[in-house]
């Protein structure tokens, strides 16, 4: 679940919405809705965590 956490941290720093993140991993809104969730959140796996922080580092961050 610590993925969990720093994924919703860093989608707010960046300022991405559900459906920007959703586009770039090829998953739905649900799915990225559903790792938010505060209560049971279902986890985001390792490889897909990785995958963002890979994307997040080609797109150079932060939406303007």
């Amino acid at each position: 679940m610590e993925n969990n956490q720093a994924f919703k941290e860093l989608k707010d720093q960046l300022g991405w919405t559900t459906a920007k993140i959703a586009n770039e991993l090829g998953v739905s809104e649900d799915t990225v809705s559903s790792w938010l969730r505060q209560s049971k959140p279902n986890p985001i796996s390792e490889p897909t965590w990785r995958l963002f922080l890979r994307i997040v580092q080609e797109q150079g961050g932060k939406e303007e």
